[in-house]
């Protein structure tokens, strides 16, 4: 519930499953995490508030894509205030993907 929450930026269902003990780091069967959900999906308010509760900011998806890499494609200024929550949270952005790619690189080609 909470990833599908996350995805849909349901803000006010999120504060609710959080309220009521959902774990942040669950990872679904996509290989995804509520805040990668909220990263990709460019819920940003919604991944924010993910941070501010201790969620593990180093998961990464099969592809080795966290958090960062995601915000990083998004290209709007609300993603350049997440990358900058996630790095304040530890993110190091030099971190690179299964296939190399570090979040700038992802900026630089969109995707």
């Amino acid at each position: 519930a909470l990833h599908t929450a996350s995805q849909k930026g349901f803000c006010r269902i999120v504060e609710l499953l959080l309220h009521h003990g959902a774990h942040t780091n669950v990872i679904d069967k996509e290989g995804y995490t509520p805040l990668l959900q909220a990263a990709f999906r460019q819920q940003n308010d919604v991944a924010l508030r993910l941070l501010e509760v201790g969620c593990d900011v180093h998961l990464t998806d099969r592809h080795g894509k966290g958090a960062l890499h995601y915000a990083a494609c998004n290209g709007s200024r609300r993603s350049v205030n997440l990358m900058e929550a996630l790095i304040q949270h530890g993110v190091h952005p030099d971190v690179a993907d299964k296939n190399g790619c570090t979040a700038l690189v992802h900026a630089m080609r969109g995707d």
